[in-house]
């Protein structure tokens, strides 16, 4: 059994994408483009949870990546707009894309 769900990710988002997720708020509220939250896997990822939820993403990215985008819609935010529909995206790599 592995450790990855929603609650997870809305505590790995809001403790590390703090403003990020500010910002992305802002622009939805303000009518802008873009549901993506780009998070840095060798900076965070792979740190939080000891890397265990870095390396559960990578056994099980189908089931993992429905808790992020779940754990995402759920994070707070200064503005009170709903996140849902937004999704997590990966820089770890020179070419960006989903997780």
């Amino acid at each position: 059994m592995g450790i990855s769900s929603p609650a997870l990710w809305t505590e790995f988002f809001e403790r590390y994408y703090r403003e990020e997720i500010n910002k992305l708020a802002y622009k939805l509220k303000s009518g802008g483009d873009g549901r993506s939250l780009y998070v840095n896997f060798v900076r965070d990822l792979s740190i939080f949870q000891e890397g265990k939820l870095g390396e559960e993403l990578i056994e099980k990215p189908d089931e993992v990546l429905v808790h992020a985008e779940r754990g995402l819609a759920n994070a707070t935010n200064i503005y009170g707009v709903s996140l849902e529909g937004c999704k997590p995206d990966s820089t770890h790599s020179q070419q960006q894309g989903r997780f």
